[in-house]
């Protein structure tokens, strides 16, 4: 018997998968209904099952299109992606297609180019790595492609492949260098091979082969009147090509192009470029600034600089002294050049003076302090240079050093002749200069401390310096904190930390800061050099310091006491305390026996404001002073006519003979001889 089955069960079912998002079963209940039954009106349902199972389908071929790809299998990848735009017509997945695709034709190109390359077609290697490069220019297949044309002696397609990409490598400096060179450009070739970290084998004779086809280059431009920029710079750079034997025409022809390139930039008023010439060169070819006129023409160029609308007035010092001081004038320093120099000084300083005048009152401060200082550092390095009699080249300004990165070398300069400096604090103070710290060093000097307090933030924690660096740094934090002392700035100790440190090399700071310390007579100054003199004395206590700290503290001490802000004993310790940090300190010596005077005086007053006069008589006996033995007495004195003037029914003649007696022996223990002791017995006699 055939069994009934009851429609309304299967849909009720049917609709029970599908409000729950069960799509597959939902999908097979109603088209069994259907089936059973013919009914049509449930058509809407059966086609978002069907929707949804194909959106399912779809995510699930995306799934394993990914898996497929990190297994990098890319044809199966490109298989399931592309049932899943069959299927969802996504623009996304289109587009994840034909970057596919691309990769996978990508791959077979790269496979077919090294191959090819492996066979020596090379030409065919360079399309195909090319074609491996794809539209956006794969950086690594674009070298290989360039690599190759020059393997293929296809040069000027080597060269133009090398213009659109960025290289690093060495190989890569190398190729392209090398087809310049067979291109006829010997002097960028020999740029490119200088950026080579690693040499191959045999490339020196081949930079060698390319300096010498150069020279003929600079010649054969020279004689056709080529750009006398260009002649001037590829001169320069052989002239100074390692190994380089320059003949003596060669060196004519340099001075020749270098007199006329600046000929050429004065006229177009690029004084920079004048200056870069001037300064910039390599110590060995640098422009010869040997007459004395010649130096007029070098300052010329930083006046026009300082002129030129939005050239820094800090830069005027660097142009103008580097100009005046050249070292070339050092050679043959003739009185003549010495007078010229001075006068260029005096009137580049008035100059300063007068566009001062139009500027705030920290600029203008900051242009005249950056002008003395580079101005006496080069100075010094002159005499410096003079007195060893060789380094001249090295005699520059810090500003200027650093602007040409020419810092280091003039460091290697001053370590090699320490021995020539007054003393040890004066060779790191000009070294300094010609460290990073040059910044913070030359703001501090402008006054501007808080700028260079915030420089020196940037440099402390640097593994890499120096004791150079390390005397910059701790000459600007102590000078910062110099300044919020004379600002009024509370709570100092912090910021003199490193100040034992730098004391320890720059003793005429230490010198001038215990002086100043000495010195100070304001009760709020002599509390702030006692905090700090503290703290140095933690770090580094020297001889100079103990002594400051010593003599300050007893200042302090005898401040606190005058204003009844310490008793008498806790102002004898701070002063026993200060004396342990100076013993021979005079100042608080002296304090201190002033103090045991007062404090024995004290104490007699006690015992015979108690009638202890036994203990009394033993106080002065111990003091042996003649302040408490004066004050003894006086007191007695003043008991006696007490006494003798106050008859009173409570005090009769009795009882003042036995207070004389008593007050008698007290002062012939005191004194034998003391003519107190006469006045008490003439007393007693008369009571008698």
């Amino acid at each position: 018997m055939k069994k009934v089955v009851d429609i309304d069960l299967v849909l009720a079912k049917a609709d029970k998968f599908y409000e729950k998002c069960n799509f597959q079963p939902a999908l097979q209940q109603y088209q069994k209904v259907v089936k059973l039954s013919g009914r049509e009106d449930i058509g809407d349902k059966i086609a978002v099952c069907k929707k949804e199972l194909e959106k399912l389908s779809a995510k699930d071929m995306i799934k394993r299109a990914r898996k497929n790809l990190k297994k990098k299998k890319i044809k199966p990848a490109l298989d399931f992606f592309r049932k899943a735009y069959k299927i969802t017509g996504e623009n996304w997945l289109a587009e994840k297609i034909d970057e596919l695709e691309s990769r996978d034709q990508s791959n077979t190109a790269q496979n077919a180019a090294q191959s090819a390359e492996k066979k020596g077609e090379y030409l065919k290697a360079a399309q195909l790595y090319g074609q491996s490069a794809g539209d956006k220019g794969n950086n690594k297949f674009c070298n290989k492609m360039a690599e190759c044309f020059v393997k293929a002696k296809k040069y000027k397609d080597a060269i133009a492949a090398y213009q659109t990409i960025s290289i690093n490598l060495d190989r890569d400096f190398y190729y392209y260098g090398f087809a310049l060179a067979k291109e006829g450009n010997s002097f960028k070739c020999l740029k490119m091979w200088d950026k080579l970290i690693n040499h191959y084998q045999g490339l020196t004779e081949q930079k060698k082969i390319i300096a010498t086809q150069l020279i003929l280059d600079i010649l054969e431009q020279y004689k056709n009147n080529q750009d006398i920029g260009r002649i001037y710079e590829q001169a320069l750079y052989i002239i100074n090509f390692p190994g380089c034997d320059a003949e003596p025409w060669l060196k004519d022809l340099l001075e020749y192009a270098r007199l006329k390139f600046i000929e050429k930039l004065w006229d177009k008023k690029d004084f920079e470029s004048v200056a870069n010439i001037i300064f910039n060169e390599n110590p060995d070819s640098r422009f010869q600034l040997i007459k004395p006129e010649m130096i007029t023409i070098g300052a010329k160029v930083g006046y026009h600089l300082y002129e030129k609308s939005g050239f820094s007035q800090n830069d005027f010092p660097m142009y103008w002294i580097n100009s005046v001081y050249n070292h070339n004038n050092f050679k043959n320093d003739l009185k003549e050049s010495e007078v010229i120099r001075k006068e260029l000084l005096k009137k580049a300083e008035q100059k300063i003076k007068k566009k001062d005048s139009a500027l705030s009152s920290k600029e203008s401060q900051r242009a005249l302090a950056w002008w003395d200082l580079e101005k006496k550092i080069i100075t010094e390095l002159k005499c410096l240079a003079e007195n060893l009699g060789e380094g001249v080249e090295n005699v520059c300004t810090p500003l200027y050093a650093a602007r040409v990165s020419k810092s280091q070398e003039v460091l290697k300069w001053l370590n090699a002749h320490e021995d020539s400096f007054v003393d040890s604090e004066k060779w790191l103070e000009t070294g300094s200069y010609f460290t990073p710290a040059i910044q913070a060093l030359y703001l501090a000097k402008s006054g501007e401390y808080e700028k260079a307090f915030q420089e020196i933030a940037l440099l402390k924690n640097n593994s890499d310096n120096n004791e150079f660096i390390t005397f910059g740094i701790n000459k600007v934090e102590f000078e910062y904190g110099m300044f919020l002392f004379e600002n009024g700035a509370s709570r100092l100790g912090r910021y003199f930390k490193t100040a034992g440190n730098f004391f320890s090399r720059a003793l005429s700071y230490e010198k001038k800061f215990a002086r100043m310390a000495m010195e100070s007579e304001k009760t709020e100054d002599i509390c702030k050099y006692e905090e700090i003199l503290g703290v140095i004395h933690n770090s580094r206590p020297s001889k100079l310091i103990n002594k400051a700290f010593s003599f300050v503290m007893t200042t302090r001490a005898i401040d606190l006491y005058n204003l009844d802000k310490l008793s008498l004993k806790a102002f004898n310790g701070l002063v026993k305390k200060a004396l342990r940090f100076d013993p021979e300190n005079e100042f608080a010596q002296a304090t201190l026996e002033n103090n045991k005077t007062q404090i024995q005086i004290v104490n007699l007053d006690n015992a015979l404001g108690k009638h202890k006069i036994s203990k009394a008589c033993d106080i002065v006996i111990n003091a042996d002073n003649w302040e408490v033995e004066r004050a003894f007495f006086d007191f007695m004195e003043n008991i006696i006519d007490s006494a003798d003037s106050h008859l009173t029914d409570n005090f009769t003649n009795l009882d003042k003979i036995l207070l004389f007696n008593e007050i008698l022996q007290g002062c012939e223990k005191v004194d034998s001889t003391h003519a107190m002791n006469d006045r008490i017995k003439m007393l007693i006699a008369r009571i008698d």
